[in-house]
């Protein structure tokens, strides 16, 4: 996810990668990845130059956005505002400005386990849509650790469902979009490999703390676009990591807000992108995964998705 480029050498590097890229999905892949990252970057600096909000006290059985102050975040917050959801909005930096009484704020940093606990605390549900920043810490700390201390507030705390905003291509280092993405962010520190670490962390806590009340859902979205949102029609929702498109941010949003609440989602991981214009993430793979799901609404997307125990004993299948 592409930051802001500051200095000499990173115009170099940058100019030389797209001057070097071949046309179609070297060019693709770098502009659905700049988005992302310039949202990430914008966050980043606005949270730098200003005081953390103090923490207001939601009511009960909210859900908690962390991230909210990010683009995709902020659509989050909306729409769970809009669909008559108390909403607690969880910010290094300035909330997101909301005429909702729905919404409250709360100052919370992902890196700091006692702070996610506090910030989760009375919680039904959690979306985790943070990532690294320059203000916000390096991969390791946000998209590896950070997410590794929500899993264990929610666990801690009873939260019911935790919801991951993760990548598209984080398990396939040797794709395109893997190798990019980890390129135009060198300054934040592998964060594909630090997303994938996230993840496996939070399996790992979730399977171990044998608690069948509390499950989770990991997203996968693809290459991020500010745009009209597509609606479910126009997504394709996959797993195993085979695919990559791009995606309006609001259909991200969407897609987390709906899987939260969704029965079909327990135990989930997923990708998500728009059908039209999808690609192989890596050459030799089959024109179709045999886990695509297309609906006309979200309930249809995530019906017959496989938990992750399900989908490994697939995919061991056919190896």
């Amino acid at each position: 996810m592409g930051p802001d480029i500051v200095g000499t050498e990173e115009h170099s590097r940058r100019a030389l990668l797209e001057r070097s890229m071949s046309a179609g999905l070297g060019l693709l892949v770098l502009d659905q990845m700049r988005a992302p990252a310039v949202a990430a970057e914008e966050a980043a600096e606005s949270a730098a130059t200003a005081t953390p909000p103090a923490a207001v006290k939601p009511s009960a059985a909210s859900v908690c956005v962390l991230g909210a102050g990010g683009r995709t975040g902020r659509l989050i917050v909306e729409l769970l505002a809009q669909e008559g959801r108390a909403v607690r909005a969880g910010t290094r930096g300035p909330p997101p400005a909301s005429s909702s009484d729905l919404v409250s704020t709360s100052a919370i940093d992902v890196k700091d386990l006692p702070s996610v606990r506090q910030g989760v605390r009375g919680c039904s549900g959690v979306i985790f849509a943070a990532s690294a920043s320059k203000a916000g810490g390096k991969a390791a700390a946000v998209d590896y650790l950070g997410v590794e201390n929500v899993a264990k507030a929610c666990l801690e705390e009873g939260v019911e469902r935790l919801v991951l905003l993760s990548s598209g291509a984080v398990t396939r280092p040797d794709s395109v979009g893997y190798k990019l993405t980890n390129f135009l962010t060198l300054d934040k520190g592998d964060i594909m490999g630090n997303k994938r670490k996230g993840e496996d962390a939070l399996r790992a806590l979730y399977k171990s703390s044998a608690k069948p009340n509390q499950s989770y859902t990991i997203i996968r979205p693809g290459g991020l676009r500010d745009a009209e949102p597509a609606g479910p029609s126009q997504l394709e929702i996959n797993q195993g990591d085979y695919f990559f498109s791009e995606i309006p941010r609001a259909d991200v949003a969407a897609t987390a807000v709906s899987a939260l609440f969704s029965p079909y989602t327990r135990g989930v991981t997923m990708e998500v992108y728009k059908a039209e214009g999808r690609f192989p993430l890596e050459g030799g793979f089959p024109p179709n995964s045999g886990f695509e799901r297309r609906g006309n609404s979200f309930d249809e997307l995530f019906s017959g998705l496989k938990s992750d125990q399900e989908l490994q004993a697939a995919l061991a299948q056919r190896t």
